[in-house]
């Protein structure tokens, strides 16, 4: 396996910018997704390691080459890596066999070798006994296992995954992410995976690299960047957020055309004026009885687990995430209780 190195890589397009400045490191057997909205520049970085294209400037290592630099370029059959694509690409007129042999053909790579190794393939991606079946006798999943299979046989040092699991349904898009975890797990390869899905890239990575115009906005844990994020861009980007107009004095907190007396939170140290207060769903408590904050509920949403209401608060407007038992009802006044200490400019 191998670490990969991105160190202040730009790439344009005319005067179109799709990355800048872009530099990171995923470690030797880490899994790392670049996360971000349509256009960022997430693809982009990935074709580049790939060796699809070229960059600008910068330089990329993966493991203990340098593969593209001022003047160096390594083309993409001897980088190392394994691709899958967003679409399956399984020819219709070859079976599953074949399908996952195909780049072991275009090598020349012993038949009994070949067999071997697609046989292994096969068994990571729990399809064995599938190995004769046409992609019209297959399931959307099972499609996207081969393709996965077939970047594995090559046994590369690094996959490269790009939204792999966009063209499957919810269910199957939910068992996919704990069968790539464990097969992460289980061949310890290096991973970078490409998604906007916020909720796929907390749920499988190590790390995640949020970005943003082809600019990195943060790098961290999921939980990092959930409960930490950097900028108001990745609050918002990252779950569910709130973000409160309130206005500092002396240290104490208050809402914005809200009552007289503070909200029983922290100020950020040392600033005063009118700032945003980030709030997630979960940090609202609600109740029937008197509180700091009057709340009228606008509309109400049952999610199973939890119940989503949108209050109206003294003119603004929040979302809370409640579990408890009790249930408020539209149009009903209740009181509010937040917390939070993250604030944005």
């Amino acid at each position: 396996m191998a670490q990969v190195t991105l160190a202040d890589v730009r790439k344009s397009y005319g005067q179109t910018i799709a990355l800048e400045g872009f530099s990171v490191t995923v470690a030797d057997g880490e899994f790392v997704t670049f996360l971000g909205p349509s256009g960022c520049g997430k693809t982009t970085s990935l074709r580049l390691v790939a060796g699809f294209i070229r960059p600008d400037q910068g330089s990329i290592r993966i493991g203990e080459h340098t593969v593209s630099e001022l003047g160096v370029f390594v083309p993409p059959e001897e980088r190392g890596v394994g691709m899958v694509f967003q679409s399956y690409a399984v020819w219709p007129h070859m079976n599953v066999f074949r399908n996952v042999a195909y780049p072991l053909r275009i090598k020349k790579i012993p038949r009994a070798e070949t067999i071997r190794r697609v046989e292994q393939a096969l068994e990571l991606v729990k399809m064995p006994e599938l190995i004769d079946r046409y992609p019209n006798q297959l399931s959307g999943g099972q499609q996207q296992r081969v393709a996965l299979a077939r970047a594995l046989v090559m046994q590369p040092k690094v996959l490269l995954l790009d939204e792999p699991f966009s063209n499957l349904d919810a269910k199957l898009r939910e068992e996919m992410r704990f069968e790539l975890k464990a097969l992460q797990k289980q061949t310890g390869i290096t991973i970078i995976f490409v998604t906007h899905d916020q909720l796929e890239a907390m749920v499988l990575s190590d790390r995640v690299v949020v970005m943003e115009s082809g600019v990195i906005q943060q790098i961290g844990t999921p939980r990092e960047i959930y409960q930490q994020p950097a900028n108001q861009f990745v609050a918002d980007f990252i779950g569910t957020a709130n973000f409160l107009e309130v206005e500092i004095k002396q240290g104490e907190v208050f809402l914005v055309g809200g009552p007289s007396h503070p909200l029983s939170i922290a100020g950020p140290q040392g600033a005063k004026g009118r700032v945003r207060l980030m709030v997630r769903p979960e940090e609202v408590q609600l109740n029937r009885r008197e509180g700091a904050l009057e709340a009228r509920i606008e509309q109400k949403m049952f999610l199973g687990d939890a119940m989503v209401y949108l209050l109206n608060i003294h003119g603004q407007m929040l979302k809370a995430k409640s579990q408890q038992r009790e249930e408020f009802d539209i149009d009903e006044r209740i009181y509010v209780q937040i917390s939070g200490d993250r604030y944005f400019s």
